[in-house]
């Protein structure tokens, strides 16, 4: 397995009640991550359109 496929089996958690630290949180990952779990308090505060989001 390489690096690449490996790295995309990662999953983050999205564990904050702040849209604004979870999209940096995602800016600061970039491609790293292939996968993110958004936490309640997050869905919560943003709203679903920050799951639709321009990702």
């Amino acid at each position: 397995m390489n690096d690449t496929a490996s790295d995309r089996r990662i999953i983050v958690a999205l564990d904050f009640d702040d849209r604004y630290a979870a999209e940096a949180l995602v800016a600061r990952l970039g491609g790293a991550c292939g996968f993110y779990k958004v936490g309640l308090e997050l869905l919560t505060s943003a709203g679903p359109d920050l799951v639709r989001g321009p990702w």
